[in-house]
């Protein structure tokens, strides 16, 4: 993991015992839990060690970010999500005391006491935090009854109805930025909730922003019509990162208002990155990281840029659900 600061032990520290750490908490989460194969299968074996490492990578990417809420934010997502498999909450809360307790026992006692600080802010606010999400699509949202349309041809895999409506409301005059705020967004963001609580599978998600992306391109005949500006905008979301629709409709806005705009999608390497930069003469550079533990990358991004144009008076946006939910962390990746 790349550490923003050089100075905090415990993020090194995190990383240089990463194996050891998850050794010690995968064995003891076994033997004291060892119905997990006789209840969950060999799948339930699997996931559980799958999300020992997540609650590691999230942990780690709070201490090295040094932002206590966003480890507190992704135990608010494990409660919601765990709650709708019915996952009892000591398979999880009692697992995050144990990486607690194996920290006392790698780690340097300074850095021990932070790791216990970072688990113990997550755990005492456990019990406030919300079982379920709230609906996204509110009678608040100017275009709710287009929204709810919408999703729901979605919900029945007609894409080609999600797409008739879309253009229909097009052509009689609804504006294309409302369509994206106002449908596209909570519909997708809908999408998101159905999937944590469990009313959808994964696939299904996949198809219903596959869809949009599609309806998406359809518009572009509209979005790319604009007088130009003679401003460029480099829009990226950072590797390993596979939400990207954020990232694109941001883009889209930017070309909305004259701007020529690159798109680059998710996992383009650095260096190309910042050819583009230089080839297109952007002015800005916006940067997507919706998981958490991507932030770092966004911070080893913008360092990688600023040392490149250190005299180009090039502007940087960052956006996603980390920089959303935790509203100073945009100073973290500078």
């Amino acid at each position: 993991m790349q550490n923003p600061d050089k100075k905090n032990p415990l993020c090194n520290a995190m990383d240089q015992h990463a194996d050891a750490l998850f050794n010690k908490v995968n064995t003891q989460v076994f033997e004291t839990f060892p119905d997990i194969e006789s209840k969950y299968g060999q799948e339930g074996v699997q996931r559980t060690r799958e999300d020992i490492r997540f609650h590691l990578q999230y942990l780690q990417t709070a201490v090295c970010m040094q932002e206590k809420n966003l480890f507190l934010d992704y135990v608010a997502w494990l409660k919601m999500y765990f709650t709708s498999i019915k996952l009892p909450p000591p398979y999880y809360l009692k697992t995050l005391q144990m990486i607690r307790e194996a920290g006392q026992t790698l780690f340097a006692p300074e850095s021990a006491n932070i790791l216990k600080e970072y688990i113990d802010h997550a755990l005492q606010r456990f019990d406030d935090l919300p079982s379920q999400a709230n609906t996204f699509l509110s009678t608040d949202n100017k275009l709710n009854i287009l929204a709810q349309q919408y999703l729901n041809t979605l919900l029945r895999k007609d894409r080609m109805a999600a797409e008739k409506l879309i253009m229909q409301n097009v052509e009689n005059g609804v504006s294309i930025k409302d369509i994206y705020l106002y449908v596209f967004q909570p519909a997708q963001w809908e999408i998101g909730r159905l999937w944590q609580h469990n009313e959808i599978n994964v696939a299904m998600e996949h198809y219903c922003t596959a869809a949009t992306q599609f309806i998406m391109s359809r518009l572009y005949e509209y979005i790319f019509s604009t007088d130009k500006t003679g401003k460029g905008l480099v829009a990226t979301s950072v590797s390993g990162e596979l939400h990207e629709l954020g990232i694109r409709m941001v883009s889209d806005f930017f070309e909305m208002e004259g701007w020529n705009t690159y798109y680059l999608g998710s996992n383009t390497p650095i260096n190309s990155i910042i050819q583009m930069i230089t080839d297109t003469h952007a002015d800005v550079l916006a940067i997507s990281s919706t998981i958490p533990f991507n932030v770092p990358k966004v911070s080893k991004l913008i360092e990688a840029v600023r040392k490149k144009f250190a005299f180009k008076d090039i502007k940087i946006i960052v956006g996603g659900k980390p920089f959303n939910t935790n509203k100073q962390l945009w100073e973290k990746v500078n």
